[in-house]
């Protein structure tokens, strides 16, 4: 797979996620890339003689990402979070897919939540997303299907793509910072470039984080806050040069569609009163789930048996029981040889 498939890894002043990243990855026939804005060297490197690490001291995530990606040379990449977990067969089954469909430049699988509670010893698990678990981008013009994912929006951005695609996309984005701006590149020139298939088995594990953080603004923040407003219109300008450059078609045609597209998709976030309180209400009982908090009786009981009762969903969505205990079981074992060390 070395030749096919490149992993690159963004990571930021976390060098024990890093290390049970790597510690996971390194054991896989692949080519890893480390993209380490962090002000000290990764202390553990020789541990993993290997691994291609490139250190962006104090570098943004809009600088170091498209700097790391031109040390990229394989046709394939996927961009994995230090915290999340990849499953190697479905990696696989991308490649092969993206390899005999051309017309197609993302593929992926679903997606679940991990959360690590009681001290490190206990998993809890949430579907990312609910409802229909394959997740198809098919419409024929590209358009069409830039509105399409925007309608139905899933991130895309840590799917398999093909390199220069995602190469092209990301040259010149240093201007957008604002992390979830950032994010929606991927869902842009991507998707004008090619379809997106998200089968149903088990792709990726990923690390709850909580409720977002500061510096993580909502793209309706477009309509009230004008530095978000001059990042998106800088994004619009350059994602539109590209796809200007690649199809030929006028650059003021191709703006004005993504801006109707994300635009349609920003007001999504602006709910009356009852649903903004109904969104409110789902994002802290995630977090109620999922986090280590209220950890003892009734809460514990209740979050015990609600999490047993959503494994088994997800499971059953996904019919992928042995990947998914594989990862718990990674999971747990470095914790506890952390602790017995």
């Amino acid at each position: 797979m070395t030749d096919k498939l490149t992993l690159l890894i963004p990571t930021h002043n976390r060098h024990s996620y890093l290390s049970r990243s790597l510690a996971y990855y390194s054991k896989w026939d692949i080519h890893i890339i480390v993209a380490d804005s962090t002000a000290e060297p990764f202390e553990q490197l020789s541990l993993y003689p290997k691994i291609e690490y490139l250190h962006f001291p104090g570098a943004s995530y809009s600088t170091k990402l498209p700097s790391s990606l031109l040390h990229v040379k394989t046709p394939y990449i996927v961009m994995c979070a230090d915290d999340d977990f990849t499953v190697a067969d479905t990696l696989l089954k991308c490649v092969d897919f993206l390899e005999k469909n051309a017309d197609y430049s993302v593929a992926m699988g679903s997606v679940v939540y991990f959360s690590l509670i009681s001290n490190n010893t206990k998993i809890g698990l949430a579907p990312v997303y609910k409802g229909q678990v394959e997740y198809h981008i098919n419409e024929e013009d590209p358009f069409n299907r830039v509105r399409a994912f925007f309608n139905n929006y899933r991130t895309v951005y840590y799917g398999l793509h093909r390199t220069e695609v995602l190469k092209t996309a990301f040259l010149n984005t240093e201007k957008t910072q604002n992390l979830l701006l950032y994010e929606y590149i991927s869902g842009l020139y991507p998707l004008i470039a090619g379809k997106v298939m998200a089968f149903a088995d088990l792709y990726q594990v990923r690390e709850y984080i909580g409720i977002p953080q500061a510096g993580i603004t909502n793209i309706d923040k477009i309509f009230t806050k004008q530095d978000i407003r001059n990042e998106y219109e800088n994004l619009l300008d350059q994602q539109s040069s590209v796809i200007a450059q690649k199809t030929g078609k006028e650059h003021k045609f191709i703006r004005s569609n993504l801006s109707s597209a994300l635009e349609t998709y920003a007001r999504h976030f602006i709910l009356p009163p009852h649903l903004y309180v109904k969104s409110r209400l789902k994002t802290w009982m995630v977090w109620f789930l999922l986090s280590d908090k209220l950890n003892f009786f009734p809460f514990s009981f209740i979050k015990s048996h609600v999490n047993k009762y959503r494994s088994k969903k997800i499971v059953a969505y996904n019919d992928n029981k042995e990947q998914l205990n594989k990862i718990i079981q990674f999971i747990l074992e470095y914790y506890r040889k952390k602790q017995s060390n």
